[in-house]
Parts: C-alpha cells; sequence; structure tokens
C-alpha cells in the first residue's frame, strides 16, 4: 500500500505518504529599518523625513518561517528607482548609502523553502534636500548677511573689549568640563561594566589602602575570595547570556550579604568575585561566607524551560590578617589557596582553615 513500517523501542510506527501534507502556506514577513550608524532601537518610521547628512538607510529583515530558514529567500525593489525587484538572495540586509534628495519606497519579498512567496512589505521615506537648496534658506541667509554686516559695523569697538572676558570665561568653562570628564572617566575605569562592582584595579586600591589601615589601627581585615562553581559548563551548556545573568545575579547576592557602609565587593576575574571586609575578625568573616553561598544558592533563574540552569552555587576561600603577614598580597594569595581547596574537595563550600582541617560546607 505504499506505506512504511518501522519497529522501535516503543512498537510499530507507520508512515502512510498519503496522508503527507505539502507546506503551502506564505509566512509573515518582519522587516525594520534605521539610520546607518544608529543602534536601531529607535524606530524608523514610514514616511518620515531623512535629513540632509543622514540619508544612509540600513534595512534588514527576516522572513518568520521556523522552518529551514536557511534556505529563506529575499528580493528588493525601490519603487520608481529600480525597474525591477532585484534576483532573489538569501542576504536579509540591504544598505543604501548616500541617497539623493526625494521620495523613496522600499518594497520587500520573502520566499520559504517550499517556495511560497510572502506579501510584499513596503516602507515609503523621504530624503530632504540640503538646507541651503531651499528658497526659505536662501532668504535667511540673505537677511543674515545684512545684520552681520550691520553688527560688525556697530559693534566692532565693543567685541574687541569683550573678547578677552569672554575667552577667560570659555577657558574657565572648559576647564571645569574636562575636570568633571576625567572624574566620570576615573570611576568608570574602577567599575565592571557588566555587574557595576568595583573591577579589579579598584580592588588592588582598596585591598591596599585597607591593610595599610589595619596595620596602623591594629584591627583585623578579612577577605573573601569567590569563584562560581561549574562556570565553564554553564556558559559552554547555556551560552553566555545565563552565565552574564548569573554574573550579575551573583554580584547582587555579594553585596545583599555585605551591608556595611566599609564593606568592598568586586569582580577580579571572569567568574571570580572578591569581599573585602574591614574591621571583620575570620569568624565573622567566615559567617559573611556562609551567608553569600546560601544566597547565591537561593537564586532563581528568570526563565525555564532550560533555558538557564536551575540553580549555581559558588566556593569560598577566607583569609584574616589577624596572623603575621607580609603584605596585602599575601592576604589575598591565602584566600586564593583556600578557595582551590574548597573547588578541589567538591565546591559549594566553605574553606577558612589551615591546610589540613575540614572545611565548611
Amino acid at each position: 500500500s505504499g506505506r512504511v513500517w518501522v519497529g522501535t523501542v516503543g512498537g510499530v510506527a507507520v508512515f502512510d505518504p498519503t496522508e503527507y501534507q505539502s507546506d503551502s502556506v506564505s509566512k509573515r514577513l518582519w522587516i525594520e529599518a534605521h539610520l546607518l550608524g544608529d543602534t536601531g532601537h529607535k524606530p524608523f518610521k514610514p514616511g518620515m523625513h531623512l535629513p540632509y547628512g543622514r540619508n544612509s538607510v540600513v534595512f534588514q529583515f527576516a522572513l518568520l518561517s521556523f522552518l529551514h530558514g536557511n534556505e529563506s529567500r529575499y528580493r528588493v525593489q525601490r519603487v520608481g528607482a529600480d525597474r525591477e525587484p532585484s534576483p532573489w538572495t538569501a542576504d536579509d540586509t540591504m544598505v543604501y548609502r548616500d541617497l539623493p534628495a526625494g521620495n523613496y519606497v522600499f518594497k520587500i519579498w520573502g520566499r520559504d523553502y517550499a517556495g511560497n512567496i510572502s506579501e510584499p512589505r513596503t516602507i515609503a521615506f523621504t530624503v530632504d534636500p540640503a538646507p541651503w537648496k531651499t528658497w526659505w534658506s536662501l532668504l535667511l541667509l540673505t537677511l543674515l548677511a545684512g545684520l552681520v554686516t550691520y553688527g560688525l559695523v556697530r559693534l566692532r569697538f565693543a567685541t574687541l573689549r569683550r573678547r578677552e572676558k569672554d575667552l577667560q570665561n570659555l577657558v574657565n568653562t572648559q576647564t571645569a568640563e574636562l575636570a568633571a570628564t576625567n572624574e566620570k572617566l576615573r570611576q568608570l575605569s574602577y567599575s565592571d561594566a557588566l555587574t557595576g562592582v568595583a573591577n579589579r584595579r579598584r580592588f588592588n586600591e582598596a585591598l591596599t589602602s585597607e591593610w595599610r589601615r589595619s596595620k596602623r589601627s591594629g584591627v583585623p581585615c578579612s577577605l573573601i575570595v569567590v569563584d562560581i562553581d561549574n562556570f565553564k559548563t554553564l556558559n559552554d551548556t547555556f551560552g553566555h547570556q545565563a552565565g552574564d545573568w548569573y554574573l550579575v545575579a551573583v554580584a547582587k547576592a555579594l553585596k545583599a550579604a555585605s551591608p556595611r557602609a566599609g564593606d568592598f565587593v568586586a569582580r577580579i576575574g571572569g567568574d571570580e568575585f572578591a569581599v573585602l571586609l574591614p574591621d571583620t575578625s575570620l569568624e565573622g568573616a567566615v559567617k559573611v561566607a556562609e551567608e553569600i553561598a546560601r544566597s547565591v544558592a537561593a537564586i532563581h533563574p528568570p526563565q525555564t524551560g532550560g533555558l538557564y540552569p536551575a540553580s549555581v552555587t559558588v566556593s569560598c576561600g577566607v583569609a584574616s590578617n589577624d596572623v603575621p603577614m607580609m603584605s596585602e598580597m599575601d592576604l589575598l594569595k591565602l584566600a586564593d589557596q583556600r578557595l582551590y581547596r574548597a573547588k578541589d574537595q567538591g565546591r559549594n563550600r566553605v574553606v577558612f582553615q589551615p591546610e589540613g582541617s575540614d572545611s565548611r560546607g
């Protein structure tokens, strides 16, 4: 009868070609446009006017086929400028650079793997002429030239007297703006762009400063080095979007677990963080580390369905300068060594005692 029978672990499966239905439905066509050099977040509204100097347009489109998407093909046409549509191609982007002034209609068709052609989509827009080519600009330039000539005659001597004062004011203003910009850049150079906490450079400065203050005052200073367990596997399995989400979530958990004004959280590596705790003994730092481990384990992913891992854990190495040390780098090295002991002992634990002692899971 032309049917195919196949034995499977669940029984017998049958395929009947007479019941197969071919795909004959045209698909929706998605299109987005933005000015060349823009991010594309601002919508390119049909009928909009492009000002002079912003006359390069990027069109991006996609056929919502959801099946054999790599076999989708497109053709485009500028109505009135192109005599006929372009040949079918797999390109999903069209760039028009330096369009001359005029009215345009961009038209796009999509064809899926089965040969179904979508309804064409169109976007109409206008490229405005150069300002000096309009009648009102010529009139304005004529009036402006007359006013400038009149003003130069009347204000020649007054301009010379004010020139020195204006230049001094300009220097003062630019100096203040430059100082503000430099301060903003300095702050940006101290922050981790993804998580918003301090970066490694800022951490090194804070560690040195707190170390010296601890030595002067005689109060302890503790450090927790935190590493997300199996983070590379998380990235490889669920993608960098999931990895970045958990980096931000862990940073928030670290900040919530160390709320004092002097507590300091920094991202010092790819998936490695540090929590600097001034005026804190080793015992107090261990409590903070255990709170961090609990908070991270309780993080719930924003999506289900396997797009994100159900949960993550962290390993923590804790150290304090309540034992003799040569420098702040010794404190960091000790905390780092205990972190790697925590990972060697099975991860998801806090190590704070000398080597050979039990850790706290």
